[in-house]
C-alpha cells in the first residue's frame, strides 16, 4: 500500500482543518545522492537525483499578520499560530521553527508580503 498523497488530497485536507479553500499547493521533491554524499562541496563529483517522495504545502493567503500552521505529520500539534512579526525561535513552536526561520530570512533580504 502506498503513502503517496496528491495535491488534491492536500487540498482537501487544507479545507478541512482550516475551514477555506487553498490558494495554492506546492511540492517539493525529495533527492537522493547516488555516489558523492557531502563531497560536492570539497570539490568532488556526485550524483543527485529527485525522488517521487517529497514535501506537499497548501498555502492561503490573509488578510492579517498572522500565521497558521498545520502539519499532518504532526497532527497532535494542532493548529500552530504566530504573529508575522515574532518570527524568532520558540521551542512550544515545534516544528514551525524552520518555516519561520526561512520566512525571517526573507524579511531581512527585504521580501514583504503583498
Amino acid at each position: 500500500m502506498s503513502n503517496l498523497i496528491s495535491a488534491e488530497q492536500v487540498r482537501a485536507d487544507f479545507a478541512k482543518v482550516f475551514g477555506v479553500e487553498a490558494d495554492h499547493t506546492f511540492f517539493s521533491p525529495g533527492r537522493i545522492n547516488l555516489i558523492g554524499e557531502h563531497t560536492d562541496y570539497n570539490g568532488g563529483h556526485v550524483f543527485p537525483a529527485a525522488i517521487s517522495l517529497g514535501t506537499y504545502g497548501a498555502a492561503r493567503k490573509r488578510d492579517d499578520q498572522l500565521l497558521r500552521f498545520f502539519s499532518g505529520n504532526f497532527e497532535e500539534k494542532g493548529i500552530i499560530e504566530v504573529p508575522l512579526e515574532n518570527l524568532h525561535f520558540e521551542p512550544e513552536h515545534n516544528w514551525t521553527n524552520y518555516p519561520k526561520g526561512v520566512l525571517h530570512f526573507l524579511q531581512e533580504a527585504g521580501h514583504t508580503i503583498d
